[in-house]
């Protein structure tokens, strides 16, 4: 990515490529299709705005992720009270797209974990971040991405032995 590139060239570069991977991790941690597409839309607004803010200090997959991160938290702030009665049955059809297909099975036993072990699992293990992104992403430690992510394993292994 070309840190001279104006911001509707970096904007439409970073959609291009972080589209898909955008949406799913949203839809995983807020368990909200709907949200998942606002927050798609808003992350890229955020894009556009704030493209000559970005310095070059982290790659910009990683400044790309940190604002993604704070759409959702500032989504889970405003719609707290109705998040844990949203269903996303109703978007789950038709979808073959490499980025955003997850099973139905795998998303309804990320429900059993919390917002902090998703986010984890969704960054660590499905979209194949590194600990130190990761922890960068969250902005944590590193011990902490690793006991977070060990806890949703076993919580996740347990939810399977009980129902499995």
């Amino acid at each position: 990515m070309n840190h001279d590139w104006d911001a509707a060239t970096a904007t439409e570069q970073l959609f291009s490529t972080y589209q898909g991977d955008v949406y799913r991790y949203a839809r995983l941690t807020l368990n909200n299709p709907t949200a998942a597409e606002d927050i798609v839309q808003e992350v890229f607004i955020r894009v556009l705005r704030s493209w000559d803010r970005y310095r070059g200090d982290s790659t910009p997959r990683t400044w790309l992720w940190a604002i993604v991160r704070n759409c959702i938290t500032d989504y889970a702030r405003k719609h707290r009270r109705d998040r844990h009665h949203q269903l996303f049955e109703e978007q789950l059809g038709g979808q073959t797209d490499f980025h955003t297909s997850v099973s139905f099975e795998a998303e309804q036993l990320l429900t059993v974990l919390s917002r902090d072990q998703r986010e984890v699992v969704v960054l660590r293990l499905i979209q194949d971040w590194s600990i130190a992104d990761t922890a960068k992403i969250l902005k944590w430690s590193e011990a902490k991405v690793k006991t977070t992510l060990h806890r949703a394993v076993a919580k996740l292994r347990e939810e399977e032995q009980q129902y499995g």
